[in-house]
């Protein structure tokens, strides 16, 4: 009576916390990249679902700031990966260039 398919009630409870559990902390995670306020939209998970609470915070996107900040990151690390290519580009120059000299047989 307490069973269901051979499974007891206690463990069906216990995992479906767990679950619930997993699904809040992926709610937080979002809202945490989202740039959004963590415990505000693990409360809303809490009262209505996390699954409506992650496709609400879907539907919001990033916040403003959050945007900014992204933005700001990403071109100081593509200014960063061109300062690269661009010091790697001339340890190359140069040492096309010191082989070109040794190739020479009249630069001996």
């Amino acid at each position: 009576m307490n069973e269901i398919e051979d499974i007891p009630i206690g463990w069906g409870v216990l995992l479906f916390i767990v679950v619930y559990c997993f699904m809040l902390n992926a709610v937080m995670h979002y809202a945490d990249r989202s740039g959004r306020d963590k415990a505000f939209w693990v409360f809303i998970a809490i009262i209505l679902t996390p699954i409506i609470a992650a496709f609400l915070l879907f539907l919001y996107g990033e916040s403003k700031e959050h945007r900014k900040e992204r933005i700001i990151e990403e071109e100081l690390w593509r200014r960063s990966c061109n300062e690269e290519v661009m010091k790697i580009k001339e340890v190359v120059e140069n040492k096309v260039s010191k082989e070109q000299d040794m190739s020479d047989p009249l630069n001996w």
